[in-house]
């Protein structure tokens, strides 16, 4: 990529194909991409709910 950096925010509903689409960006465009699915795993492991992510962030 040439230019200016860009900046790419995708949202949508479950199965909707982001994450497909991020892979096609990451590859043909060399990109980062930052999955706050991967992350959240990464911080939190496989077998954290919604509610103990919550305590553990203090919300």
């Amino acid at each position: 990529m040439t230019g200016q950096p860009k900046v790419c925010m995708m949202c949508g509903k479950i199965c909707s194909g982001k994450s497909t689409h991020a892979a096609a960006l990451r590859e043909q465009y060399h990109a980062a991409v930052l999955s706050v699915d991967e992350i959240t795993l990464a911080l939190f492991g496989t077998d954290a709910g919604d509610e103990e992510i919550d305590v553990r962030v203090g919300q």
